[in-house]
Formats: structure tokens, sequence, C-alpha cells
């Protein structure tokens, strides 16, 4: 299981929009699948991470978001995601 903090730069609008993906940080939480049912609880630290406010839509021009991605393997290898 693991869980990544995403930042998405959209530059200009329409179809001269330029999108930027940055992946800031990347947590392995456990190794293994859990049972199922089981309750995981997760604490990271955002100190180390470059984050920035979210600007939704700046003039139309600009916008910066931060996504959490969680991706999720079970014991036959498929991968499951989240974001």
């Amino acid at each position: 299981m693991e869980l990544s903090i995403i930042r998405k730069e959209i530059i200009g609008n329409g179809q001269n929009a330029v999108t930027e993906t940055e992946n800031l940080n990347k947590f392995e939480i456990m190794d293994g699948a859990p049972v199922k049912g089981e309750c995981i609880p997760i604490r990271f630290y955002l100190a180390s991470t470059d984050l920035t406010p979210t600007f939704p839509n700046v003039n139309n021009r600009f916008q910066c978001r931060y996504f959490l991605n969680l991706v999720l393997i079970d014991e036959e290898e498929r991968r499951y995601f989240k974001q």
C-alpha cells in the first residue's frame, strides 16, 4: 500500500493550457495486502515537503492543486488506485 502527494499545476487556459504534474513525496504504508476489514492508521509529516497554498484559479491563467494518491496492491498483484 502506497500513498503519494502530487502537485498539479495548470498554466494557461483552453487549448493553450499546459499541465505539469510533480510527485512530491511517496510513502510505503505497509508491505503486503491488508486483511479485509482491517483499519490502518496513517500518519505522515509534511515539514519535509515543499507545499504552497492551493490556488484554484488565478486570473483564469494559473491553477495549483494537491492530490493524495492511494495505491493498494492485493495478493494477486492487482493494483487499485484512488485519488
